[in-house]
């Protein structure tokens, strides 16, 4: 099945038509997004950011059957509700929150009061403004930069982090999340299994050069001599995190 006879309705009509639903048409996708996303221009990757998104996000990740089940069940009787709008602003008062949103295609304000507020709208992905000291120091240093779309680290498709200057490290490599930029659907566990194995097929290349540095992966807790929780603006990281392999010398 190619790309563009998954998305065809014609498709998605015959595998309702047999009873399978349209789920699986959509899953057909998964071995070819990472394909379609690095084929897209930067403009077309925007636009699917802004107009497509969405409906990717409750197409492709979906909610398990016995939970959406109970989600009809307090939308049938109350105890759920569903606005459609944008927040404007959250204000706390003791134990409840004021939230004020606007509703789609309204201009007027409106109020909500609760006792819990809980964003459910997926993990940060611009590491320009993480806390985290590793990434502070990735970032501070130029040894990486943000990608353009603020999906993660700017990286190859390989898994090479791009610094400042747009130059991608021939030590430095990043997998899982922070690669989202490069390959758009990487949070599954086989999906960063696969790039895991490539990113091993690529040092393993890169260590039979005669040129090329050993590689190492160190506990270092990076960060650690810097002033006040910040690392040193010279040093290189080194990591025994999942996310990041370092090969120095």
């Amino acid at each position: 099945m190619s790309p563009t006879d998954s998305f065809d309705e014609a498709e998605i009509e015959r595998s309702i038509a047999d009873g399978h639903g349209w789920q699986p048409v959509i899953d057909s996708l998964r071995p070819l997004t990472q394909d379609l996303w690095r084929g897209m221009s930067l403009a077309d990757r925007k636009r699917f950011l802004r107009h497509v998104r969405p409906w990717w996000d409750v197409h492709r990740h979906r909610m398990p059957p016995n939970v959406a089940e109970c989600v009809d069940q307090a939308l049938a009787n109350g105890k759920l509700r569903i606005h459609r709008g944008h927040v404007i602003g959250v204000a706390s008062q003791d134990t409840q929150a004021t939230i004020v949103f606007r509703q789609s295609q309204s201009s007027t304000p409106l109020e909500i009061q609760a006792q819990r507020v809980v964003n459910c709208t997926g993990p940060a992905t611009n590491v320009a403004c993480s806390s985290d000291p590793l990434m502070f120091a990735l970032l501070q240093t130029g040894i990486a930069r943000p990608d353009p779309l603020h999906l993660g680290l700017d990286s190859t498709a390989e898994g090479a982090v791009v610094g400042r200057y747009g130059i991608p490290s021939q030590r430095l490599f990043a997998i899982g999340p922070p690669t989202k930029a490069a390959a758009w659907e990487i949070t599954a566990v086989p999906d960063i299994r696969r790039q895991c194995r490539d990113l091993a097929e690529t040092v393993r290349d890169r260590l039979g050069r005669r040129d090329a540095p050993p590689f190492r992966v160190t506990g270092a807790a990076f960060g650690a001599a810097g002033v006040q929780g910040r690392p040193p603006a010279t040093a290189l990281p080194e990591t025994d995190s999942a996310c990041l392999g370092y090969l120095g010398e």
